[in-house]
């Protein structure tokens, strides 16, 4: 089956590879367990309700171009995994959630995006108040 990578797919890619380089940097001779794929869906989510500098600074450790780019590519390794979820031989999940204080007003056009395109639920806590979270 041929498919055809599109550079975001690249980008993420090469996201990945680099994490693995400086973890692997990190911990030599010892073994590791990573997913570069979780790190870069919640750095998306970040970067979808990131503005200016922070989601710049983002985009450019994603070495993505746009958070359109970022949301699509969330959306097909989301469709991925959920094609994986289905398959009987292979078990593999991926849980996404985002954690705000509850205090906070959070967009509805943030939460939206995050629910639809990284399949995210959101769990309201007070972080202030509240020292065992």
């Amino acid at each position: 089956m041929a498919s055809t990578l599109s550079s975001t797919d690249i980008d993420f890619e090469n996201f990945g590879h680099k994490v693995y380089l400086t973890v692997s940097q990190n911990n030599k001779n010892q073994n590791f367990f990573l997913s570069p794929a979780s790190i870069a869906l919640a750095m998306a989510m970040c970067a979808a309700g990131a503005q200016n500098e922070t989601l710049n600074q983002i985009l450019h450790v994603l070495d993505v171009a746009s958070i359109e780019q970022l949301a699509k590519t969330a959306e097909q390794i989301m469709r991925i995994f959920s094609i994986v979820d289905n398959d009987t031989q292979v078990k593999l999940k991926l849980a996404n959630r985002l954690y705000g204080q509850k205090t906070y007003k959070l967009q509805k056009d943030y939460l939206s995006l995050v629910q639809s395109s990284f399949k995210a639920d959101i769990k309201l806590e007070d972080f202030e108040n509240d020292s065992t979270h």
